[in-house]
């Protein structure tokens, strides 16, 4: 039956009847492209497979893990601070003891838009049963520098089975800046002159004559990672 050919592999033999009767089988189908030059290849062997090859990528490490904010797989969202990230990914097309087709072709989408060319690892004379390559983020011209970048890599083994999957790193390449102080006097008054009072402005900064609290104000624009810390350094002049 159809289902008890499902995943097997073997020699196949043909046999002709016509109408009458008459019969005969073909033991040995020959040979694929005899006179060719491919006279060690035989064309009746058949491989059928229905299981899809196994994906698995390694990406460098993120420089930041954010535990509060999920990606669409529903992973942590990993944070990098340029795009010069590598990804390195292995194919296997042998699952248990189910005969295989090899591995075909890897496709790899960035951002919606095909990465480079379709990538063949078919053998003119041996099927591969595993694969590993590797690509970085910053090799695509349309890599954000800013913000999500989502990278699809879809595998195909040669009985045309297919594994696709999403992985999503984020990208940070601005760093924060301060937007404003805020200055408060001994009696808690928001000082806004500076020519006088707790706080004065000079040419090399503010200069504080009496005990003052400031409150300082940092942004992190366009794609954030979040902001860590913010410190406070205290610069002689002398």
């Amino acid at each position: 039956s159809k289902k008890d050919l499902v995943n097997t592999q073997g020699y196949f033999t043909v046999s002709i009847s016509d109408n009458v009767g008459n019969h005969h089988s073909f033991e040995d189908l020959g040979k694929v492209g005899e006179g060719f030059g491919n006279s060690n290849l035989l064309y009746n062997l058949l491989t059928i497979e229905d299981k899809a090859p196994d994906l698995s990528m390694k990406i460098d490490k993120a420089v930041y893990t954010d535990s509060k904010e999920e990606d669409s797989n529903g992973d942590k969202a990993k944070w990098y601070d340029s795009t010069d990230i590598k990804f390195t990914y292995k194919i296997n097309d042998v699952i248990g003891s189910t005969p295989y087709s090899g591995i075909h072709h890897v496709d790899i989408t960035i951002n919606g838009k095909k990465f480079g060319d379709t990538r063949t690892y078919v053998g003119d004379k041996e099927r591969k049963e595993s694969k590993s390559d590797s690509f970085n983020l910053n090799e695509a011209e349309n890599a954000k520098d800013n913000g999500i970048n989502k990278i699809t890599v879809k595998v195909y083994d040669s009985a045309g089975n297919s594994t696709e999957k999403n992985y999503y790193v984020y990208v940070d390449t601005g760093a924060p800046v301060v937007t404003g102080f805020v200055f408060k006097g001994p009696n808690g008054n928001v000082q806004t002159e500076f020519e006088t009072g707790p706080v004065t402005k000079t040419d090399y900064g503010y200069f504080f004559n009496d005990t003052a609290s400031v409150t300082v104000s940092v942004q992190d624009e366009k794609s954030s990672a979040g902001i860590k810390t913010v410190r406070f350094v205290r610069v002689s002049i002398d």
